[in-house]
């Protein structure tokens, strides 16, 4: 049973992170401060039997630091099997750190790294279900979709599109800030993390029926 659900949630994971590679530095961006998060608790809280990770997590923060510089710029794209790639290496990674921690990590550590890409996959399935759509189809009612909107309607004039699209990647990274410093702070607290998740879907969800009542 358990190992059904982690491959149901390696899945959605995949998925979500699928729908949100739209916008230049979004994805990779939101990777980079995960990895970072993985090598702060490491080093700030002695995570001992999580120490044989850090050369592997050193090593694809890399990868991902290098893909961002030059997708923030708009001179290269994951496309759909980069960020199968990247998204499923990423999950596995996060798994494995929370297990080699001895306990010491919770469990819900994962769901504040990785809750944006699952939520934003199953509210597209709702939201398309409740509109009576296919939800297999892609559409353009995506949180980041609406923000890029927002953004493009009042600087089109003054920046680029390609400027734009990294612009609203950076602003949507920018609010998850919080989301992981606070992930960090409390990393060993199951009742904060899971607070921390609903408050942050209710962001969510203000954000987007703003956004939506203008930008759809």
């Amino acid at each position: 049973l358990i190992f059904f659900f982690s491959i149901f949630c390696l899945i959605t994971i995949l998925n979500g992170y699928n729908l949100m590679d739209g916008l230049n530095g979004f994805v990779s961006g939101q990777m980079l401060m995960i990895i970072i998060s993985l090598i702060l608790l490491i080093n700030l809280n002695n995570l001992e039997s999580a120490n044989n990770l850090q050369q592997i997590i050193e090593i694809f923060f890399s990868i991902c630091l290098i893909f961002f510089l030059f997708n923030i710029f708009g001179k290269c794209f994951l496309g759909d099997n980069g960020t199968y790639i990247f998204s499923l290496f990423l999950s596995i990674l996060i798994i494995s750190f929370i297990e080699k921690s001895g306990g010491k990590v919770s469990p819900l550590l994962a769901a504040i790294f990785l809750w944006y890409p699952a939520y934003e996959n199953l509210f597209t399935i709702l939201r398309r279900i409740n509109k009576k759509k296919i939800i297999s189809k892609p559409d353009v009612l995506h949180l980041h979709t609406l923000l890029k909107n927002f953004i493009f309607l009042k600087f089109q004039n003054k920046f680029s599109n390609t400027k734009l699209n990294s612009i609203a990647g950076i602003v949507i990274n920018m609010s998850l800030i919080p989301n992981f410093f606070l992930g960090i702070l409390w990393y060993d607290n199951s009742t904060k993390l899971t607070f921390l998740i609903i408050l942050q879907i209710f962001v969510y969800m203000f954000a987007y029926l703003k956004l939506a009542k203008k930008y759809s």
